[in-house]
């Protein structure tokens, strides 16, 4: 059964106004009760997933109703302004609305985050006419915003996208013609922006960014929905562009710098990632708990066996821990800060914990988490797309990587140290706040050791080392940060999750400082 009270209460802390948590725990209330009615129908919804009929994409019976539902609560309108009809609630609270939703299905969750980056997208970056055009559709939920960037040969490489746009000898509109792939929302969300080459001999430079409404323009086609793993009752299409003329007017920004905005609001859409899997990893963890109370085995439930404890342990740890991760990025967004690398590190932590979570749930299920009568095996499916779509794990340490070993120094590591210092200033478990900043220190003499090692293969091999160093580094601090502000709550899960760092960052050291780069010279592919 879904529950937010473990939410509202992480939510009243660091992350949002005090003057804004009634009516944002109201908002989050209303959200759980429309996550109740999707948990219901989620296995069916994953049963039928989206088809496409007569070049029509046909939603499982009773999901355009629960859509309804979410636009009418006005889920679709929290980030947009009140300028344009909009909630202009804090992003925490969108984030943590995300979650929600994906804790009942996360096809839905995926389909609003990928709406609400888009409408932060249009006004970041709009024209005034455009803003005044489409930001009260989508914040009405009248219709639904997606994304048309992915091509077959531009997925992590999206600056090579080949889909093409000519200006009109008239100056009036541009010609788009091209097939993007793997496009979620295809086929339900009416308001997408393309990416397309207005200068293909300027590469990344030369792409441009258009507002198109479909369900007006000519030459628009889904040729195609994909038959997925998991996240099936959100169309995932093949999108074809024939001849499509859009207005100059709908270009968003400048012409040349659609590929910056697109990689911009992938820092946010990374938020909202993170939120998705933390929702998915809660709704695996809390039924496991459920299940482990109630199997009984060599005369006792199997939540009195030691290794299932401590699975559970691990498991609500995790949880806890990438909803901290997502907050935090999103907290940084409101305050205007830069957040592209802790965007990184919510959305790492998080899909990769909700992968390892519900993989957990499966095992605690036994031979019952494999069939169908229950949700584990759904969670695990559902959960795997996570570590893949705006931007695969792999991206993301490169991301992370970039500033950790910046010569200049890392914004991060010097974020982490003074962020330590307020902790310690508290006088508040000074063995913990110990332990982390001797971490800190590691970490920042193992940066030095890559950035000014001579050879450039062990730079990039060792690149992933560090990252997978710092990362629950950081989140140890967000745990302890946690635990200290509100009166001790979650102090057993943070011991457990410190202890576990101090160990990685002494192995990753290790690793960094040793010559484990030269076995990399053995395999020569």
């Amino acid at each position: 059964m879904i529950d937010v009270s473990d939410m509202k209460e992480i939510f009243g802390f660091d992350h949002i106004d005090k003057s804004a948590l009634k009516d944002s725990t109201m908002i989050l209330d209303s959200c759980c009760k429309i996550a109740r009615k999707l948990e219901l129908k989620a296995a069916d919804f994953d049963q039928e997933g989206a088809k496409l009929e007569n070049g029509k994409v046909i939603l499982p019976p009773g999901a355009r109703d629960l859509y309804k539902a979410m636009a009418d609560m006005g889920l679709f309108s929290l980030t947009a302004s009140e300028k344009y009809d909009g909630s202009e609630m804090p992003y925490p609270l969108h984030f943590a609305c995300m979650e929600t939703i994906a804790r009942g299905c996360p096809s839905a969750a995926v389909s609003a985050c990928i709406h609400a980056t888009e409408v932060d997208m249009l006004q970041t970056y709009g024209s005034e006419p455009i803003k005044e055009k489409f930001i009260p559709l989508l914040a009405s939920g009248r219709k639904l915003g997606g994304f048309a960037f992915t091509e077959a040969n531009s997925g992590s490489d999206l600056g090579s996208a080949k889909m093409k746009a000519v200006l009109d000898p008239s100056g009036k509109y541009y010609t788009l013609n091209g097939t993007k792939q793997f496009i979620t929302s295809g086929g339900f969300a009416s308001i997408f922006v393309f990416l397309a080459s207005t200068k293909p001999e300027d590469g990344p430079k030369g792409l441009s960014a258009f507002v198109i409404d479909t369900d007006e323009a000519e030459g628009f086609a889904v040729t195609k929905i994909e038959k997925k793993m998991g996240i099936k009752a959100s169309p995932t299409a093949e999108i074809v562009l024939t001849n499509t003329k859009v207005p100059v007017e709908n270009i968003l920004g400048k012409v040349g710098e659609g590929f910056r905005y697109a990689l911009a609001a992938l820092d946010g859409g990374r938020i909202g990632i993170a939120a998705q899997a933390t929702g998915i990893a809660d709704s695996a963890f809390k039924e496991a708990l459920k299940y482990a109370g109630e199997r009984m085995q060599f005369g006792k439930a199997i939540n009195k066996f030691a290794p299932v404890r401590e699975k559970l342990a691990l498991m609500g740890t995790k949880v806890h821990a990438a909803r901290l991760a997502y907050l935090e990025a999103a907290s940084m967004k409101v305050r205007k800060q830069e957040f592209t690398t802790e965007a990184a590190i919510a959305k790492v932590f998080a899909t990769e914990s909700a992968e390892w979570v519900c993989r957990e749930g499966i095992q605690i299920h036994g031979g019952y988490g494999y069939i169908k009568d229950y949700s584990a095996e759904r969670h695990y499916r559902d959960s795997r797309i996570t570590t893949i779509y705006e931007g695969t794990s792999e991206i993301q340490r490169i991301v992370i990587s970039r500033d950790l070993l910046n010569p200049k120094g890392s914004q991060l590591i010097g974020r982490m140290k003074a962020r330590a210092e307020a902790i310690q200033a508290r006088q508040k478990n000074p063995e913990l706040v110990s332990e982390i900043r001797k971490s800190i220190e590691k970490l920042e003499a193992a940066a030095k050791i890559i950035v000014t090692h001579p050879d450039k293969s062990a730079r990039q091999f060792l690149a992933q080392a560090i990252v997978d160093m710092a990362i629950p580094v950081y989140i140890s601090l967000l745990m302890l940060n946690y635990t200290i502000i509100s009166g001790g709550k979650m102090e057993k899960e943070t011991r457990l999750f410190i202890s576990d760092t101090s160990r990685s960052v002494d192995r990753f050291q290790a690793e960094i400082q040793g010559n484990r780069h030269e076995l990399l010279q053995v395999f020569q592919y």
